[in-house]
């Protein structure tokens, strides 16, 4: 007999409980502070994430990315294939949606947001940047914090947005090495400077200056979190966005330093602490 995700035993669940801790230790994390019953469905999201934002990393032509997320429209439309039936994510996120706990809808628009991963040149200004993270980072908050009952998704899309722009200034080294440098070209044109000289670690302060310039825009993102207590869980992330955003002000925002992300630590016990206060 299936059984529906939430239940210990389910193998998708427990598939996407196993992936999400191993490729997103951040949100994996959060999810332990959800309501137990709620938390294998929060996974699964999660997992639907994770899958979406490794596409970039796992293909090197823009045109097989773009197959890969129609691919996972498909899946979510229903036109599946027997590969995307076998898939645990698919599956959990079926389940999901036929329960009315998700929506359609809202996992497209998932979808359909990664399509700037394939095309980095495209963020020219700062607001392209906050929204950007808006559509990932934020909407994928947003969408959980439904997920969990709560009406108040703009407060948890805040949060989420906060933590996609600290996270996409942590992982400006890893991103700039496979060629995709996720700052605003204006920004860049502004200090004379080259989404390529960026890869090459050139001119170390003129990036500081700019990810300085970012990351003070995701503190202003800090201040619009709100969400009930029930969907807290939901905005704990941002949580992680302070403490990062503190290592990074302690390194002068330089991200190529070790020091610029919070320790495994630090970031343990900041979600615990806004957990058991209650609030960020």
């Amino acid at each position: 007999m299936n059984r529906a995700p939430g239940t210990s035993t389910d193998p998708d669940s427990a598939y996407c409980d196993a992936e999400l801790r191993r490729l997103d230790y951040d949100r994996w994390l959060t999810t332990l502070f959800a309501p137990t019953a709620s938390r294998p469905a929060l996974q699964a999201l999660y997992a639907f994430n994770m899958e979406l934002a490794r596409i970039s990393e796992q293909v090197r032509e823009p045109m097989l990315g773009r197959i890969r997320l129609q691919w996972w429209r498909e899946a979510l439309e229903g036109s599946q294939t027997a590969s995307s039936r076998a898939h645990p994510v698919v599956r959990a996120l079926t389940v999901l949606m036929g329960e009315g706990r998700l929506r359609q809808a809202d996992l497209l628009d998932l979808v359909d947001a990664r399509e700037t991963d394939l095309d980095a040149d495209v963020i020219q200004t700062l607001d392209d940047l906050v929204a950007y993270a808006a559509s990932t980072a934020g909407r994928l908050a947003g969408t959980a914090a439904k997920l969990l009952g709560t009406t108040n998704a703009p407060g948890a899309i805040a949060g989420g947005t906060a933590y996609g722009l600290v996270g996409l200034m942590r992982a400006l080294p890893h991103h700039a090495a496979m060629g995709r440098v996720y700052l605003p070209r204006t920004l860049l044109a502004r200090e004379g400077m080259t989404a390529e000289e960026v890869a090459q670690r050139r001119q170390p302060d003129s990036i500081a200056r700019i990810v300085e310039t970012v990351a003070d825009r995701a503190r202003l993102e800090l201040h619009s979190i709100a969400v009930p207590r029930a969907a807290l869980a939901t905005v704990l992330p941002a949580a992680l966005a302070r403490v990062d955003l503190k290592a990074l002000a302690s390194t002068g925002y330089d991200v190529f330093s070790p020091r610029a992300s919070a320790s495994m630590l630090r970031r343990q016990v900041a979600v615990l602490l806004a957990s058991l206060r209650g609030r960020l």
